[in-house]
């Protein structure tokens, strides 16, 4: 987790050919560079004495420490679903804020359970602007695949929010 602006990544490269004990890796943007909050492509290419070459690509994912659900829908960019999987993905304890646009009450349908929660983490429903100390986020899993069945008389069972990340808080 980091902050708004950015983090440190520091990644290693190494290049090996049976003829150059010298091959130079040259990445773009470099190790140690800062990277902004979302994903970055990283592009690297090795060369040998000879000028031969090749390439590798990947991605560096920084997660803030407070991420934004600023959609209802059920999953993507913005979502519940999303805020928690990055979460999930950085250590360190984070944060997750709402910021829905329209008139309350903001209904998330969920169409499938949503992630375990495991890592520390404080749900904060309290950050929607509309908030005056009643509840104006809801999480709707009538529409969601079944985990389980219960009893005959009370239908299939659908997980909402699983907690089993300790020192985590919904509010």
């Amino acid at each position: 987790a980091t902050d708004a602006t950015g983090a440190v990544a520091s990644f290693q490269i190494t290049a090996t050919d049976v003829c150059d004990a010298s091959v130079q890796v040259l990445c773009i943007p470099p190790s140690g560079s800062v990277f902004s909050p979302g994903a970055t492509p990283v592009h690297c290419v090795a060369t040998d004495a000879s000028g031969n070459t090749n390439a590798c690509s990947f991605q560096i994912r920084v997660v803030p420490r407070v991420v934004l659900a600023n959609s209802t829908a059920d999953s993507g960019p913005g979502s519940l679903r999303q805020a928690l999987l990055d979460a999930n993905a950085a250590p360190g304890s984070n944060v997750v804020t709402f910021a829905f646009t329209g008139t309350p009450p903001y209904i998330i349908h969920l169409l499938s359970p949503l992630p375990a929660i495991t890592d520390s983490v404080t749900i904060d429903g309290w950050s929607q602007l509309e908030f005056r100390g009643q509840p104006v986020i809801q999480l709707d899993g009538s529409n969601a695949i079944a985990t389980g069945f219960a009893a005959a008389s009370e239908g299939p069972i659908v997980t909402g929010l699983n907690i089993v990340a300790g020192n985590s808080e919904v509010r």
